[in-house]
């Protein structure tokens, strides 16, 4: 699984994140809701204590259709491999969602990306930080 994480502004809708990120990104799927029985991927949000909310988009790289399936979150939900994205899809699934001013995540400079989301609550066991 492939992870995007980002910094969005606290008064971001997330319910409408899929539709935003799928139209920002057309053929990629993170809703059956939007797109059928078929999904590339999954989408978690969650409110941080400084006020911005943490969005976490996962995209699958393995397909199953299996319905004991861990990883199911809604009966007869078959998963696609997503596509990899480009940098320019990278970068417009960040403007769809619209990242908080001063607190862009980035491969570039890790310690810098830890520390935006240490600042913004995580602690060594939450998701973001957590290597394995």
């Amino acid at each position: 699984m492939r992870a995007y994480d980002l910094i969005a502004p606290g008064s971001l809708e997330w319910a409408k994140l899929p539709a935003m990120i799928q139209a920002a990104i057309p053929g990629l799927i993170l809703s059956p809701f939007l797109g059928g029985s078929e999904v590339n991927g999954f989408i978690n949000t969650s409110p941080r204590p400084d006020g911005t909310r943490h969005v976490a988009i996962y995209l699958y790289d393995f397909e199953c259709a299996d319905p004991t399936c861990p990883l199911e979150h809604f009966r007869g939900v078959i998963h696609r491999v997503a596509p990899l994205l480009t940098p320019a899809q990278e970068s417009a699934m960040a403007l769809a969602i619209g990242e908080a001013p001063g607190k862009i995540l980035t491969n570039a400079n890790p310690a810098a990306a830890e520390a935006l989301l240490r600042a913004s609550g995580f602690e060594d066991q939450d998701g973001p930080l957590r290597l394995d």
